[in-house]
């Protein structure tokens, strides 16, 4: 199976025919989230969640050390929930596309060991904690994970915690993740 993605739709395309993401089935409960929110802010932050996500990834697959401070800030965040809950990357930021109908494929974060447990892994980046629709995005990761012969254990979100980096005003920040994470 040839999966290729396109990203200005944020579309499939899977042995040549056009494949909704996760993301795309998922827009109007997210359309509810994000609501109200500028445009020029929403692309902002999703620049800077790509950045991240493309800096764990490089840094796991290559070595890479980011040169920009905010990309640094949470990848040196990473390190230590990686260092202190023993989590190990398996795979990173691969497509998968469902085998059964309706069709739809998505890009999983992260699929990693943590002890002998297999764990979905979901970065995210955004300022606020919005579990209810994180929720419907892994469980949409974890159905193509299973209809693929993945089969995860458990489900986790790596969220920068801005609550407690705002009320502790510390430069450094925290991600939930063990014990506190969200485990859907």
């Amino acid at each position: 199976m040839h999966i290729e993605f396109i990203e200005s739709s944020h579309t499939y395309l899977v042995n040549g025919s056009l494949v909704p993401s996760v993301t795309q089935i998922m827009r109007a409960q997210s359309d509810d989230v994000y609501n109200g929110i500028p445009p020029h802010i929403l692309e902002k932050a999703a620049e800077r969640g790509t950045a991240i996500h493309r800096a764990i990834y490089e840094y796991e697959q290559l070595g890479f050390y980011p040169t920009d401070e905010t990309v640094k800030t949470y990848l040196n965040d990473y390190i230590i929930v990686k260092a202190t809950s023993r989590l190990q990357p398996v795979r990173q930021e691969f497509m998968l596309c469902s085998t059964s109908e309706p069709r739809f494929a998505g890009t999983v974060d992260m699929l990693a060991t943590i002890g002998d447990k297999t764990v979905l892994l979901d970065v995210k980046t955004s300022s606020a904690l919005h579990r209810e629709l994180w929720a419907i995005q892994l469980a949409g990761y974890d159905q193509l994970c299973r209809e693929n012969g993945i089969t995860p254990q458990e489900h986790y979100i790596l969220y920068r915690d801005w609550e407690t980096l705002n009320a502790s005003k510390n430069s450094r920040s925290t991600f939930i993740f063990a014990p506190t994470v969200l485990n859907i």
